[in-house]
This record gives structure tokens, sequence and C-alpha cells, in this order.
């Protein structure tokens, strides 16, 4: 979908799931595209706020991402904390915990590592896991690359 056709949606007043996911994208496109986190964070509030559950979730990992290239490192240990705190575990929540083990303060990186071998040991554990240090997808991406 082009940028154009996302805020055509996003020019709309209802706020149904599909104004949400063009939120989510415009956002998104304010931080990669156009380099600006503080516009991702601005337009993400909505969602954050109001939206879909799930895209709710997205949208906060998304938030402490933008807070983190801003080097606003509290604020984005904070959107991280309320991602890793949820009680399903999915690919936001191992995203969250990976970051907080990197930029989070003692505690933070205790209580993330602590969280990651539980879900480790979950039978069947989650897939996402796998691409955190030490998981073998990731150990055969970095043997693949360095050859």
């Amino acid at each position: 979908m082009s940028r154009e056709a996302v805020q055509a949606i996003l020019a709309g007043q209802a706020k149904d799931e599909a104004w949400y996911q063009a939120l989510f994208a415009e956002s998104l496109l304010c931080l990669v595209e156009d380099k600006d986190p503080k516009a991702c964070t601005d337009r993400l509030r909505p969602l954050v706020e109001e939206g879909p559950d799930q895209l709710k979730v997205h949208g906060r990992l998304l938030m402490a991402h933008a807070y983190r290239a801003m080097g606003r490192r509290r604020l984005a240990i904070f959107n991280y904390q309320a991602v890793a705190r949820r009680e399903e575990a999915d690919e936001t929540t191992v995203l969250a915990l990976a970051a907080l083990i990197e930029i989070g303060d003692e505690s933070s990186k205790k209580l993330a590592q602590s969280r990651i071998d539980l879900l480790r040991q979950q039978d069947p554990p989650i897939p996402h896991l796998d691409l955190i240090e030490g998981g073998p997808s990731l150990l055969a991406i970095q043997e693949l690359l360095s050859e």
C-alpha cells in the first residue's frame, strides 16, 4: 500500500481497524523512511491509547523503538517493559525482552533474562526465542555469514 493510500485512510474520521492499521503504517514510515522518531511517537498515541489490542502491542513496541532512537532511554525502557510484561508471549514480547537485556538497567536486564529462560522451558518453546543470543537459528545465521 502506498503512503498516499495510507494517508487517505487516515483522512477519514472512522477509527476502525483499517484506520488504526494505517496509523501504524504511517508511524512506521515516519520512523524508518523519514527518520523522524518524534513524529512516530506523536502519531502512535491514539493507537496505543485506544486501538485494537493486538495493534496496541505492536504500537507500543514501535513507540519504544522510536524513544530509543531519540535517546530517551527511560521512556524506551518503560514501553519495552509494558510489552514484556504481557502474559501472552509472542514475537513482540521476545523483541521487548531482548531490548531490555540490551539497554535496561541491571534490574530490568535480570528480569528480562529470567522471563526468557522461563519461556525457553515452555513445551514447545515459542519459536521467536530462537533468534535471541544462543538460539540455534541465530547461531546458524552467524555461521553462514562468517563463511
